[in-house]
């Protein structure tokens, strides 16, 4: 009996779903009517004529291709970060092979290379995610921190020069003090005289900072090229800095102030390379028990 009543019920939903649908249609017929009438003229127009048709397989040519155009430009942005991060650690790679990396074991032994030279510099790739560049004390976030290697004390370069000092790592991340921070000071050198002096920043400008303690008698050329010194534990020799934009004298204390056009462009950080001194320790040991005598 149940079921008769379930199978009773059933038929009558469906009944007047039914009902439903045909005063739907019946209501709308018109419009129904309207719209295939459309189509058939549509692809009559089309077979037809060759105007038409080639109007139409122009314009939904066109449409697919902007599509298309877009997806490939997607596609292609990610292929071009995906490049550009391969590029990135192959220009880490290439820069650990530089002899300047290396210290040589003994200039009298003549065998292969990876004997007379041993390796003082390494290099670990990372990225910039965070920049600052109009503040006194602007600062930068890189990608990588402990985990990776980082520790604080290590120089930071790219492609163009240098770009600043690790100051503090978590496990995963850690803070650069840029070249242009107040804080900053690094030892350099104008690269054709070997002369060297304290690269320092005013506060001013991120495209330039100042080179001091360069006495007077030096020949200083706008043009010349500033590299890094090598006279601490945080940078190799001959690292890029910039070139001398202008310079005067300072009457006070015989040495120039000399103005420096940084290479590197700090309002378009990406890839960067945190340089790690493997005599660090040994070299600062040393250094630090002569300070204490």
């Amino acid at each position: 009996m149940e079921l008769e009543f379930i199978e009773s019920e059933y038929k009558s939903l469906i009944s007047f779903d039914m009902r439903n649908l045909l005063k739907f249609l019946i209501h709308y017929h018109v419009a129904f009517l309207f719209v295939a009438l459309e189509v058939v003229a549509f692809t009559i127009t089309i077979q037809n004529n060759f105007y038409q048709r080639a109007s139409f397989i122009n314009n939904t040519t066109e449409i697919s291709g902007n599509i298309y155009r877009i997806y490939s430009s997607v596609v292609e942005y990610f292929n071009v970060r995906n490049e550009n991060d391969k590029l990135a650690l192959e220009n880490t790679a290439l820069r650990k092979l530089l002899k300047s990396n290396y210290i040589i074991n003994d200039k009298n032994i003549q065998q292969v290379n990876d004997l007379i030279y041993k390796q003082k510099y390494d290099y670990i790739n990372a990225k910039v995610i965070n920049n600052s560049v109009f503040r006194q004390t602007n600062y930068i976030t890189l990608n990588k921190g402990r985990n990776q290697g980082i520790k604080p004390d290590m120089g930071v370069i790219n492609s163009q020069g240098i770009v600043g000092i690790v100051k503090d790592v978590s496990y995963n991340f850690s803070i650069v003090i840029p070249t242009i921070n107040i804080n900053a000071h690094i030892s350099a050198k104008i690269k054709k005289t070997d002369y060297f002096g304290t690269l320092s920043w005013d506060g001013k400008d991120y495209r330039y900072a100042l080179l001091n303690e360069i006495p007077f008698h030096v020949k200083v050329s706008k043009g010349d090229t500033v590299v890094t010194s090598g006279y601490s534990s945080i940078f190799p020799e001959g690292i890029i800095i910039g070139v001398v934009k202008d310079f005067n004298f300072n009457q006070g204390n015989n040495f120039y102030n000399i103005y420096i056009q940084l290479s590197t462009d700090f309002m378009n950080l990406n890839h960067v390379n945190v340089v790690s001194n493997l005599y660090k320790d040994e070299q600062k040991i040393l250094e630090n028990s002569v300070t204490h005598d």
